[in-house]
């Protein structure tokens, strides 16, 4: 359990760790639904979503791995995850570069927000014939 637990980063509390441990020794959980319970644990999918937001990314919409030339070491992989975790995992803010914004920031004010923008039109010409 405990190699389990430190694989997975430590996002078990020593209370989940021992329920899930006398879960195991009383036979009311099986290794397989331990298995899952640590991987569905809250704690663990906070700390891996942003890095797996950020590989997707490279992924599908890059289409190439993080560390392809010229960002053999990951820095641009490392950039965007520290970008995004500065944002609390909001990508669009990251990517715009906002601030941050704190709940207090925040007062529903239409004028703080930023200006809606205008969506642009293309008109087709019909062909005559």
């Amino acid at each position: 359990m405990d190699r389990l637990n430190a694989n997975a980063g430590n996002p078990l509390s020593s209370t989940e760790r021992n329920q899930l441990v006398n879960d195991l020794a009383t036979n009311a959980k099986t290794r397989a639904q331990v298995l899952r319970a640590v991987a569905e644990d809250e704690d663990l999918k906070n700390a891996e979503f942003n890095r797996a937001f950020v590989l997707m990314q490279y992924f599908g919409y890059l289409r190439r791995n993080p560390d392809d030339p010229q960002d053999s070491d990951h820095t641009g992989y490392d950039f965007w995850l520290t970008k995004l975790n500065q944002f609390n995992g909001n990508y669009i803010n990251a990517r715009n570069g906002q601030r941050p914004s704190s709940p207090r920031s925040n007062t529903g004010n239409a004028s703080a927000r930023e200006p809606a923008k205008t969506r642009r039109t293309c008109k087709r010409r019909r062909s005559s014939g």
